[in-house]
C-alpha cells in the first residue's frame, strides 16, 4: 500500500525540532515541556512526546500532531502546513496529485523564482546610478543601509519597460511577468512594467519568500502606493507585510503591533520593536 504524504511527513519531521522553533523546550523524562504559545502560559503546561509524535497543552486543551501545530502557529490550512513540512523535510509533492495540481505547484514555484529574480533586479537598480535619488529618499526616511538590505528594498526604474527588457535578457518570458503581478498589458497591446519610479518593498510569505511588492511612488503620481494585483501567490486580504520578521517577537510578546503601511513597520522594526506587521493599507480582515 502507497504510504499517503501525511504519513510521509510525519515520519520524516521531528516534532520536538519543529516545535523547539518556536517553543523554549527543556527535556521532563521521556517528553519535552515549555510555555504554550496558544495562550498567556506562566507554567510548563506544554507537552511533547517525540514517541508518541504529539504534543499536548494541559491548560488550554490545543493538541495534536505537528501538522496541527503548524496549522495553529502561522495560522493556515491542514495543506499549507502539509507542503511546507514537506518541503521542510525535502519530500516531493507535484508528483502526488493529479496532472492539474502538479502543474500548479510547477507554476507557483517558477513564479517564486520570477520574483526572487525581480527582488535581485530591483535591489541592483537601487544600488546603481539611477537609483541615487530612490536611495536618498529612502535615507531621508529614517532608514539606514542596514535596514535597507534586511528587509530587501529595492528601486523601480521609471523607464516603462526597464523590467521586461532586462527580464527578457534574463530568461524570464513577459508572460511569467504577468502572472507574477510585475507586468502588465495596454489596450494597444503593449507590455509595460507595472512599477515605475517607486521604492520597491518585497512582501513574503510566512516563510520568507516574496510573493509580492509594494511600490512607493518617488514622482506625482498620485497613487502614493502601489500593491502587486492579486496572484496565485498573493491574496492582500490573508498576507501581513513584515511577518515573517516579526513572528518570533509576536510570539514571545503575545502580541502583535498592527500598522497600516509599510515604512511604518519597517522603522518601529529598525528601532528594536520587532513584533510589528502592516496590513498593506487595508482593514484587518479575517484571514488576518
Amino acid at each position: 500500500m502507497a504510504v499517503s504524504l501525511k504519513d510521509e511527513v510525519l515520519d520524516a519531521v521531528d516534532i520536538v525540532d519543529v516545535i523547539g522553533q518556536r517553543v523554549a523546550l527543556k527535556r521532563k523524562g521521556r517528553e519535552f515541556v515549555g510555555l504554550c504559545p496558544f495562550h498567556p502560559d506562566k507554567r510548563p503546561s506544554l507537552s511533547v512526546s517525540p514517541t508518541k509524535r504529539i504534543f499536548k497543552c494541559w491548560s488550554c486543551g490545543v493538541g495534536g500532531d505537528v501538522i496541527k501545530f503548524v496549522q495553529l502557529s502561522e495560522r493556515v490550512d491542514f495543506r499549507t502546513a502539509l507542503h511546507s513540512l514537506a518541503e521542510r523535510a525535502g519530500i516531493a509533492t507535484h508528483a502526488r496529485g493529479d496532472e492539474s495540481a502538479r502543474a500548479g505547484a510547477n507554476q507557483r514555484e517558477r513564479l517564486r523564482e520570477v520574483l526572487a529574480w525581480a527582488t535581485r533586479h530591483f535591489q541592483r537598480n537601487l544600488r546603481g546610478p539611477q537609483g541615487k535619488a530612490a536611495l536618498q529618499y529612502a535615507r531621508s526616511r529614517g532608514i539606514s543601509d542596514e535596514t535597507i538590505d534586511r528587509f530587501g528594498v529595492g528601486f523601480a526604474r521609471a523607464a516603462w519597460d526597464d523590467l521586461v527588457n532586462t527580464a527578457q535578457r534574463a530568461g524570464v518570458s513577459v508572460a511569467e511577468l504577468q502572472l507574477a503581478g510585475l507586468a502588465a498589458t495596454s489596450d494597444s497591446g503593449r507590455t509595460y512594467d507595472r512599477f515605475r519610479n517607486r521604492l520597491m518593498l518585497p512582501i513574503r510569505d510566512g516563510q520568507g519568500r516574496c510573493v509580492a511588492f509594494g511600490g512607493r511612488t518617488l514622482g506625482d503620481d498620485p497613487a502614493k502606493y502601489l500593491n502587486s494585483p492579486e496572484t496565485a501567490l498573493f491574496s492582500k486580504s490573508r498576507i501581513l507585510y513584515a511577518l515573517d520578521l516579526a513572528r518570533p517577537a509576536i510570539q514571545r510578546e503575545r502580541e502583535a503591533i498592527v500598522v497600516e503601511g509599510y515604512l511604518d513597520a519597517v522603522l518601529l522594526h529598525q528601532a528594536g520593536i520587532d513584533n510589528v506587521v502592516a496590513t498593506l493599507g487595508i482593514a484587518l480582515t479575517d484571514p488576518h
